[in-house]
């Protein structure tokens, strides 16, 4: 138990640096704010962990007021990973999105009110509020602290799938390599509140076990939560940057007559199969609408429609399809499978081994062995 204390510290040391990191790159843009402040909301979370948790109120006193802040930080924290799902390839946020401080603010007021009027009424111990006589709905506090970190959780998994759909229909590589790890962290975001409102439970309201244990194990949590957005948010966040999807609204069919849609689509192939534009690895819908003389959205949707593919699946088929060509060829002997993929357009090896595999159901390795195999 000794070394959970720098466990947490460590945590809020991490958060902080990575925020210089970021801060230090130049040229911030908007994701980069957010993901700042969602780690410094992170970090100021995990330090009144430390403070209430571990027994240092010997060496800090804390006020009432400071309390409350620490203990709805998760208030902050939760719309922030919202915001930065929902605008990770926006360039700024509007006025409105101000309302997202509103459950902040609600809770602050709201406590802040009753400690005027009833300072006796409750006391602070381990991070928790406890009340000298039943206050309601103020007994509920925690339900609604879960509530309102859940449904943002939530609300942000919901937009990461919706830029994945969009993307998928204008952008040709770094896609999965880019959200899944973002993806990946708001499920583990969904997990740990869960996980974190059941040992609150436990230890409050059914009294099970110690509460000073709850919040010690809740620290260690956001310490290794810290690090994993750490690693893959300064790894990946710059890929936003060749990546804001286009202003196309793909949610309406684009109306179009379906005999012209097929011919953009046959033109549209052989297009491709003569000039081999997919070879560029940022080719986006917009680049080759214009190389087709023809509007985003009826190209995309002699793609869907005709061809029954997404953009994103469509030049990734022909991706791999070159790949295959080269690879029995011996002017590209000299270069890796990994080199290769790249020749062909690919950006990121996950992305490669995936359409690599979906296409053909053997990893590239493999299939280079049974090919040399075949040759002998």
């Amino acid at each position: 138990m000794l070394l959970i204390p720098f466990i947490s510290i460590a945590g809020i040391a991490i958060a902080l640096f990575t925020c210089s990191l970021i801060a230090t790159k130049g040229n911030i843009r908007l994701t980069d704010g957010l993901l700042i402040s969602w780690l410094l909301a992170l970090a100021l979370n995990q330090t009144y962990f430390l403070l209430t948790g571990f027994e240092f109120s010997q060496l800090v006193s804390i006020s009432p007021a400071l309390h409350l802040v620490g203990i709805s930080t998760v208030l902050l924290h939760s719309p922030l990973l919202y915001l930065f799902a929902r605008f990770s390839f926006s360039k700024s946020l509007k006025g409105s999105e101000v309302i997202h401080a509103l459950p902040f603010i609600f809770f602050l007021l709201s406590f802040g009110i009753l400690l005027v009027i009833h300072p006796d009424s409750l006391t602070f111990k381990y991070g928790f509020i406890w009340f000298t006589e039943s206050i309601v709905p103020f007994n509920y506090y925690g339900l609604f602290l879960a509530f309102v970190a859940g449904a943002y959780t939530i609300a942000a998994f919901l937009a990461i799938r919706k830029h994945k759909a969009h993307l998928s229909q204008t952008q040709s590589s770094e896609i999965r390599n880019v959200l899944n790890w973002l993806q990946y962290w708001i499920v583990a975001a969904i997990i740990f509140f869960i996980a974190t409102y059941l040992a609150v439970e436990l230890s409050v309201s059914n009294r099970q076990y110690d509460s000073r244990f709850t919040f010690q194990v809740v620290s260690v949590f956001i310490t290794f939560y810290i690090v994993y957005v750490s690693f893959w948010g300064i790894r990946k966040t710059d890929a936003f940057r060749n990546l804001a999807p286009i202003g196309l609204d793909l949610s309406t069919p684009f109306v179009t007559n379906d005999k012209d849609a097929d011919e953009l689509a046959q033109a549209l192939q052989e297009s491709l199969e003569r000039d081999q534009h997919y070879l560029d690895p940022d080719l986006s819908l917009i680049r080759l609408a214009e190389i087709m003389k023809t509007p985003p959205g009826k190209l995309s949707y002699a793609i869907n429609n005709c061809l029954g593919k997404n953009f994103y699946d469509f030049v990734n088929e022909y991706r791999v399809k070159e790949f295959l060509k080269r690879l029995s060829e011996k002017q590209y002997a000299h270069l890796s499978l990994l080199g290769l993929a790249f020749e062909c357009g690919f950006r990121s090896k996950s992305t490669f081994n995936a359409f690599f595999k979906k296409q053909t159901g053997q990893t590239p390795s493999a299939y280079k062995k049974n090919l040399e195999k075949k040759s002998v």
